[in-house]
């Protein structure tokens, strides 16, 4: 089956970050890294909620050019995402232009908070997320991912930043 999308991952499912497993465990269907890459357009990327989760916020021209990962997946994988995400409920899938490190541009897919507290905005702003960064703010995964749990663990979440 081909790598029918895009997607570009700037928080815990990057290489070497905590979730990075839903992009390279097959079971969540296929994907392969392609490249380091950022945005062309500016949005805020903080660090929010009880699990100290990055969140990038759809407004653009605020906040930095955002470091990430740009990843080919099939449509199993991105339904899997869609799903880890919680869209449409926690994020919106949007596409958005992507430069790359050759000076070529490409639209990908990629997460934002479209609903949000306006408090967030006054939160510090990253270009690169890192769970073990300097703001030393650790990313504090949910430890049952049961569908239940699940639903439990994002509604408290929304409640947190929307």
């Amino acid at each position: 089956m081909a790598l029918q999308h895009q997607v570009f991952v700037y928080g815990t499912l990057k290489r070497g970050q905590p979730n990075q497993g839903y992009m390279t465990d097959d079971a969540n269907g296929r994907g392969r890294f392609l490249c380091d890459g950022r945005t062309k357009e500016q949005y805020p990327l903080v660090i929010a909620g009880s699990s100290n989760s990055p969140f990038c916020i759809d407004k653009q021209g605020h906040g930095k050019h955002i470091k990430g990962e740009l990843w080919g997946i099939d449509d199993e994988r991105l339904q899997n995402l869609d799903l880890i995400e919680d869209v449409p409920r926690l994020y919106q899938r949007h596409l958005r232009v992507i430069c790359l490190e050759d000076g070529r541009e490409v639209e990908a897919h990629m997460y934002q908070l479209t609903n949000y507290k306006e408090s967030l905005l006054e939160l510090p702003f990253l270009d690169n997320y890192d769970s073990e960064g300097a703001h030393n703010l650790p990313f504090s995964p949910p430890e049952k991912r049961t569908p239940e749990y699940l639903r439990r663990y994002y509604e408290l979440l929304r409640q947190q930043i929307s």
